[in-house]
């Protein structure tokens, strides 16, 4: 089985995409994956990945491995409300407001550990760890 959404490859500034009142039941695979390098062949190179996708009202019922990082690099995803991350934040910075939300990124040394944990909701490729602040 493949991943349930495959997220875009986007280099321009304010790239990437909003994800928002998605389901997902059942599905034995990761439900989102990044793309750092999806249709140009080879290893990661500078500047492919680590793009921003934002995810708001996401519920995963019996669908246990939200995000699938294969490099530790390759996408963030920017929790507005808490659903992804179950970290209850709702926040409130990107309309100009004081309380930033949450990530998930892929798990790396170079995360700072009083900011980031590795979480249960991405264990396969490289692990993903959630992040505040």
């Amino acid at each position: 089985a493949k991943e349930a959404i495959m997220l875009p490859w986007n280099e321009n500034p304010g790239g990437g995409m909003l994800l928002t009142n998605i389901t997902f039941v059942n599905w034995e695979t990761a439900c989102l994956r990044g793309c750092a390098h999806c249709g140009l062949g080879g290893s990661p190179s500078m500047g492919d990945g680590g793009f921003e996708t934002r995810v708001e009202k996401m519920r995963f019922v019996n669908s246990p491995e939200r995000v699938l990082f294969r490099h530790p690099n390759e996408a963030f995803f920017y929790d507005l409300d808490g659903s992804l991350t179950e970290t209850g934040i709702l926040e409130t910075y990107t309309q100009g407001g004081t309380i930033k939300g949450a990530s998930m990124v892929g798990t790396s040394v170079l995360l700072p550990p009083d900011d980031c944990t590795p979480t249960s909701f991405s264990t396969t490729g490289t692990g993903g760890s959630v992040c505040v602040g």
